[in-house]
């Protein structure tokens, strides 16, 4: 008999409801209560997601777009899922296409600057250095970056659309939206033939806000379509009927699109950060006290543990930043020389690891996926006694695979919109890189062991020799990260639609990589697991 789909369970979309109200109540104490009218224009926006929306579909948006002359797109400025999304948008549409890239993140009286580096006649921190990224816009460079290699690689022309106002009134609001509007005029008068894209925050977008400056500037026969972001209303909406991993894209009308790219709480746990990070920083003068991110990493640990029911005592958590210079020398006198090599090369990779005999945690970045991986192999860690990660290879490569396995599990958990690389966004990634080789060679391993897994299905437990040996350790762990993926990512598939139990789960996280029986056990997963589509 079949397992009810977890998604559709009250239990998953009440413990998905307590969290994202955690996170927006701890923004909320950070930013203090919206006053008078800055509440009003946001409560506007919310009123957008009322009434009937449908299912819809990207192909069904890039579409709408090539038929429209200016798109307005949503921006949630501290969330890089957000540009990526417009990101992905743009790079879907017809590379001939003519486009005028439009953003809020730049200021009009900077458009001198922004011409010449988009000419490449600026480096990128002369351009910084000169339009006051970090004074007059404040917010993550690299989350853009791309937009602008894009832009330049494709000969977009971009116009910058801010004005600066030192206070944020109703009263700046609006006319930030008129002067917006008067820069789009401007670009539609001047390249008719050109799509105008418009990046603009998510605030500004709704019906009374900029697209109202639009109609008056623009008149009705310019259509005009909205791109909305990762509406809550609309995700919990889809989370009651257990649609919300199935749809990404939702539409009010043919010129209303919302693009569903991640559960709320993940962006609101990326902008709780942001101001945690930028209230630290305001007072480095005067405090010595470095940001704790303990918090962050132990709520993930227990709501993990309080959504499949394991009972754990969360304890002995240590974390670490590129920023603490004493762990190296913590770690050169604790670890071996095999475990410190593995650290030293994920440290290098901009990979984040845990270390259980230490009760050490290093986050390469502060991320909500990267918080959530270690908070699964902390689990499987506690629940197991472990005390050493795999580092001798090629013997503990299965190991590590099931481990990197239970961190992409974990993080789908929280992330259930995060896409697992496979073979082909593998073999994609190599090119350009400078490890070619180790990545090549991790290509060929995962390739050999997804074929000794396929035929240990059909051999009755017989030994197959493994074709791939190579000698870095490093090849054994970017195969493992690949295929750790694949398998975390099936077991997340399988469990969310029923056909594997919560206890399964709780079997798999209490497996002990360092048991005689553990290989059997791996490869038994391997084949249930099978039923569910070959990554391959």
């Amino acid at each position: 008999m079949s397992v009810k789909k977890i998604s559709t369970g009250h239990r998953w979309y009440r413990t998905r409801k307590e969290l994202y109200n955690q996170v927006r109540h701890q923004v909320r104490l950070r930013l203090g209560p919206s006053y008078g009218e800055l509440k009003s224009y946001e409560q506007r926006y919310s009123q957008e997601f009322s009434g009937r929306w449908e299912l819809s579909s990207m192909a069904e948006l890039l579409n709408a777009i090539q038929r429209t002359d200016v798109v307005v797109g949503g921006d949630f400025h501290v969330f890089a899922q957000a540009q990526r999304t417009h990101l992905r948008i743009l790079r879907a549409l017809p590379a001939n296409l003519p486009v005028v890239l439009v953003m809020e993140c730049f200021e009009s009286n900077h458009q001198k600057y922004l011409d010449a580096y988009i000419s490449d006649q600026l480096t990128e921190d002369e351009f910084l250095a000169k339009v006051e990224w970090s004074e007059r816009w404040g917010f993550p460079w690299h989350h853009y970056r791309p937009l602008m290699e894009l832009a330049k690689k494709r000969k977009y022309k971009v116009r910058g659309a801010n004005r600066h106002f030192k206070a944020q009134t109703l009263s700046t609001l609006n006319r930030r939206d008129q002067h917006a509007a008067k820069v789009v005029q401007d670009a539609y008068q001047k390249h008719q033939d050109h799509l105008i894209y418009v990046i603009y925050g998510d605030l500004h977008l709704a019906h009374n806000h900029l697209p109202q400056q639009l109609r008056e500037v623009l008149g009705k026969k310019v259509n005009t379509l909205i791109v909305f972001q990762n509406s809550e209303k609309l995700y919990f909406q889809l989370s009651r009927r257990g649609e919300e991993h199935d749809f990404d894209v939702l539409k009010r009308s043919s010129n209303r699109f919302c693009v569903q790219s991640s559960p709320p709480w993940v962006k609101w746990q990326t902008y709780l950060m942001y101001l945690d990070e930028n209230h630290d920083v305001d007072l480095e003068d005067e405090e010595d006290d470095a940001i704790d991110y303990t918090d962050y990493l132990s709520a993930q640990i227990r709501f993990l543990l309080k959504d499949l029911e394991i009972q754990l005592k969360v304890d002995d958590i240590e974390v670490y930043t590129p920023k603490d210079d004493e762990l190296w020398d913590r770690l050169e006198k604790d670890l071996q020389v095999d475990p410190l090599r593995r650290v030293e090369y994920l440290a290098s990779q901009d990979r984040s690891f845990f270390l259980p005999s230490e009760g050490l945690f290093y986050f390469s970045r502060i991320s909500l996926n990267h918080a959530a991986e270690l908070a699964g192999q902390y689990i499987q860690a506690k629940l197991t006694k472990r005390s050493l990660n795999p580092s001798q290879y090629p013997r503990d490569f299965e190991a590590q695979v099931w481990l990197e396995g239970l961190g992409f599990f974990s993080s789908k958990m929280v992330n259930h919109k995060r896409k697992a690389e496979n073979i082909t966004d593998f073999k994609s990634k190599i090119v350009g890189q400078t490890n070619t080789d180790c990545l090549h060679q991790a290509l060929l391993l995962a390739l050999d062991q997804r074929m000794i897994e396929f035929m240990s299905d059909h051999l009755a437990g017989k030994t197959i020799e493994r074709k791939i040996r190579p000698r870095s350790f490093k090849v054994y762990v970017e195969a493992a990260r690949l295929l750790g993926q694949m398998f975390g990512d099936r077991l997340f598939e399988s469990y969310r639609d029923g056909e594997v139990s919560q206890q399964d789960v709780a079997d798999v996280f209490k497996t002990d990589i360092s048991s005689s029986e553990f290989k059997t056990v791996y490869y038994r997963w391997m084949k249930r697991l099978e039923e569910f589509g070959d990554p391959l």
